[in-house]
């Protein structure tokens, strides 16, 4: 399944409502990578990504032990995973490696092309000096704030600016006041590279007051992948990636009412542009 809608162009916007971009590239259990620090890797991008920190990442692991008495849960067992993230100078673009991932994440995303130019570096980095044997998830994460005060739109209902099917049981309502939250978690099968679409809606908070949620800001997380196993490198993915980035500008066009679209002051791209 593809979401088009052609009356919109594919645009950047002065009031952009993206906050974060992130691709993430998982791969089978790299041991050395939680071993040793990751001198050689860091070489390969320090003068783009000079400052360096470290996480430690805690999952807890449930085993079940079948007995003549039934299933037995056993203690959970905790793994700490060292997450090592390498950050820009101005902050904007962070990269992180783990024993599982690659990631590239940024707050000031402005198009694909150079997104993906920034991409291959780390991903060449990862194959130089850990070498994986191939990749087992493929993802390209938009998250999406549409603030309606920032846009200049406050008071208008969002099942003016939204398309009614993102909406749901909230398009329904007379009175916008009686929603009391929305939230919808939808995954979509797409029609190529075995890849799924996941979103995610909900009121969201403000960036002036992070810990309340408003309903005057609408989160949608978009978040798209593939669990086929893809070679390393950049032609193993890069037909993948630009399916994914394809698909999300196009339901992200398709998602927005014109009036909504014209509130983020779009700027057509060009085929100049993206070249």
């Amino acid at each position: 399944m593809r979401f088009r809608d052609d009356s919109k162009p594919r645009s950047r916007y002065t009031k952009c409502p993206l906050t974060e971009v992130v691709c993430q590239l998982r791969f089978p259990v790299i041991l050395s990578i939680d071993k040793d620090l990751p001198v050689s890797f860091q070489e390969l991008i320090r003068r783009q990504y000079p400052e360096y920190t470290t996480n430690i990442e805690r999952q807890q692991q449930l085993d079940f032990v079948a007995t003549p008495a039934g299933v037995i849960t056993q203690p959970p067992i905790q793994q700490e995973n060292m997450n090592h993230c390498f950050t820009s100078e101005d902050g904007n673009w962070q990269i992180n490696l783990t024993s599982s991932f690659l990631a590239l994440s940024t707050r000031a995303y402005d198009r694909w092309e150079a997104f993906r130019d920034r991409l291959w570096l780390p991903v060449e980095a990862l194959r130089q000096c850990y070498s994986p044997a191939y990749y087992t998830r493929v993802g390209l994460r938009y998250v999406d704030a549409y603030d309606r005060q920032k846009l200049g739109l406050q008071g208008i209902p969002w099942k003016d600016l939204l398309n009614s099917k993102i909406l749901g049981m909230a398009a329904a309502v007379d009175d916008e006041r009686d929603i009391q939250n929305i939230s919808q978690y939808t995954e979509i099968k797409l029609d190529q590279h075995d890849a799924t679409m996941r979103v995610i809606t909900n009121f969201g908070a403000t960036a002036d007051n992070p810990a309340q949620i408003t309903p005057d800001t609408f989160i949608v997380d978009t978040d798209t992948y593939s669990l086929s196993r893809f070679p390393v490198g950049k032609e193993g993915i890069q037909g993948c990636l630009d399916f994914m980035h394809a698909n999300s500008t196009d339901y992200g066009r398709w998602m927005v009412k014109q009036k909504l679209f014209e509130a983020m002051e779009p700027e057509t791209i060009t085929e100049e542009d993206a070249s």
